[in-house]
């Protein structure tokens, strides 16, 4: 999907599930384009996730679905494809939502990013929170921030 219409389709779920909430919209919609492959990943497409949530115990002891598929990791400076599992869900929204609450928890509060002053500085605090192992996230996903900037506004006209 293109960058543009990506951001038209998911930027107003991006304002939902910030909605009472210290994190920026355009931090998810940037989030969500980088690690969904702009809804071209079969994670996404297939599954809902388009944060590259992976499972944990109480995911699943809550009796949230899970599919096994093969990520690239950073691991001691190189770049591994690997299986993980990940977290499936029902819609757009709920994958939306989810990563809402996850970067209000602990390990990224104390990261600083929920008193970030904006999107840029979310994505340092991301990447100070460990959210990815590419030692370039924050950076990537600053690029990506200023490329699709411009139709954030279009988007809600």
């Amino acid at each position: 999907m293109e960058r543009k219409d990506f951001t038209n389709k998911y930027y107003p779920l991006a304002i939902e599930a910030s909605i009472g909430t210290p994190i920026f919209p355009e931090t998810i919609i940037t989030a969500a384009g980088l690690e969904s492959g702009w809804n071209t990943s079969q994670l996404s497409l297939k599954y809902n996730n388009f944060f590259g949530f992976k499972s944990s115990k109480s995911w699943t002891d809550s009796g949230g679905k899970v599919v096994s598929l093969p990520t690239k990791e950073v691991i001691n400076g190189q770049t591994r494809t690997i299986d993980a599992i990940f977290r499936v869900y029902n819609n757009p929204t709920d994958s939306f939502k989810d990563y809402v609450r996850l970067l209000q928890t602990t390990r990224y509060v104390n990261a600083g990013v929920t008193i970030a002053k904006d999107s840029i500085s979310q994505f340092q605090a991301l990447q100070k929170a460990g959210y990815a192992t590419d030692p370039n996230y924050s950076s990537k996903l600053k690029m990506i921030y200023y490329n699709i900037k411009s139709f954030f506004l279009k988007t809600l006209l």
